[in-house]
């Protein structure tokens, strides 16, 4: 299925489906070597595993409750029965007259259930957001919150990026990690990681290069403002005193404040006209 994604042989209706996403990344998680992917993404979750517990790890995609309510996976995992919701360009569902919220019905099945096996019951809100902000989990009330851990898929291509780039792999293991890799990156779900990656990766800090960023010089038609030093490198300044925010001071300063020397006879900002 990888590789007919990859390679556009599926239409975006089916590249869309959140079912599908959902089996391409947890069925990895379920084949691939679980102590270097399985356990350390469990790491991420903040659950303290251990890797024998990831290798014994029971996976149940899509089980039926008693109320014929399916959430995407049920992965039983050490003392922890992990709940995963998994969403893409969809919410959580809504709450009808006749039907109680989709989340809320799955967290009674998995309570339930948990409690009978004598685990630990959490969720796993699984969606494609960037950052975690308060409207994720809005549809979920508040007395069910303590039970609901919150992720990203982005924080699963990220987690493959680092296994790719520092674990021994073997070579199956490595390319079927890194058409996974491939194809979330073709979904868009990569986030910006910043600088906090450079010290898992040492080797970088002592290559021989003149720069590792952006030099705006060699760019044209970027779309992003780069700053008035590098925007206007060549131009006479004919403004002596900051007109924009000074930090240290904590206000902006005003037109009204400065001199400009020498006069200008021509405005220069714009000045709506007469007509318009």
């Amino acid at each position: 299925m990888y590789s007919a994604e990859l390679h556009g042989k599926l239409s975006q209706e089916q590249e869309d489906q959140e079912d599908i996403l959902t089996s391409n990344v947890f069925s990895f998680f379920k084949y691939a070597d679980r102590r270097e992917f399985l356990y350390h993404y469990l790491l991420l979750l903040n659950l303290p595993v251990s890797a024998e517990d990831a290798l014994k790890a029971e996976f149940i995609f899509w089980p039926r409750f008693d109320d014929h309510t399916e959430p995407d996976l049920v992965l039983i995992v050490g003392p922890y029965y992990l709940l995963i919701e998994a969403k893409y360009h969809s919410g959580f569902g809504q709450e009808t007259k006749q039907r109680e919220h989709q989340i809320i019905r799955e967290i009674k099945g998995g309570k339930n259930d948990a409690d009978a096996q004598e685990k630990v019951f959490r969720i796993v809100a699984l969606t494609a957001h960037y950052s975690e902000k308060p409207e994720i989990l809005r549809e979920i009330p508040e007395e069910y919150r303590a039970n609901v851990i919150w992720t990203n898929w982005q924080a699963i291509t990220a987690l493959l990026y680092q296994r790719l780039t520092s674990a021994t792999l073997s070579m199956e293991t490595r390319l079927f990690a890194a058409d996974l890799y491939e194809l979330l990156v073709k979904k868009n779900l990569r986030s910006y990681e910043g600088i906090k990656l450079l010290p898992h990766y040492p080797e970088l800090l002592h290559l021989n290069m003149d720069r590792i960023f952006l030099d705006a010089s060699t760019t044209q038609y970027r779309g992003d403002f780069i700053g008035f030093g590098d925007a206007l490198p060549h131009v006479v300044l004919i403004i002596p005193t900051m007109i924009f925010l000074q930090s240290r001071r904590g206000f902006v300063d005003t037109l009204q404040e400065i001199s400009i020397t020498p006069p200008l006879s021509e405005p220069i900002f714009f000045r709506r006209n007469e007509h318009g």
